[in-house]
């Protein structure tokens, strides 16, 4: 429930209503042990950090959500992580998001997402045009 509130707050633009209730729900996850749980928490957490402007610490989030996505053998998740960085890394670093948005592709191609593969493998045709 504090995952979902925090979502919406979050595409609200309420960002301190969305960190309170992701800070809420990643105390619930670590209590049940939910390593998954805490995983999107700390991916959500991320991504608001790095739009507050917090980016390293944005990355040390998307660290710590794929290194338990790695533990639970979330291969979504670990997708999700790379397409994160990749996002991070557009503006200032297009070879590194291409390298990142690589690595989401061949997870999405695992997984068979065919909506994923193509989002993927538009994006990385855009940022190579842009070389």
């Amino acid at each position: 429930m504090e995952r979902n509130l925090g979502e919406l707050s979050f595409l609200l633009g309420e960002n301190s209503s969305a960190r309170a209730h992701w800070e809420a729900a990643r105390d619930f996850y670590e209590k049940t042990g939910s390593e998954q749980g805490q995983g999107n928490v700390e991916s959500n957490l991320g991504e608001l950090l790095f739009k507050e402007g917090e980016i390293e610490l944005a990355h040390q989030k998307i660290q710590n959500a794929f290194d338990l996505y790695l533990k639970t053998g979330s291969k979504q998740g670990q997708m999700n992580c790379f397409w994160t960085w990749a996002e991070f890394a557009e503006k200032d670093d297009p070879q590194k998001a291409i390298e990142y948005y690589n690595k989401a592709l061949a997870i999405a191609k695992e997984l068979q997402a065919k909506d994923k593969i193509a989002f993927f493998q538009e994006k990385i045709d855009e940022l190579s045009k842009d070389d």
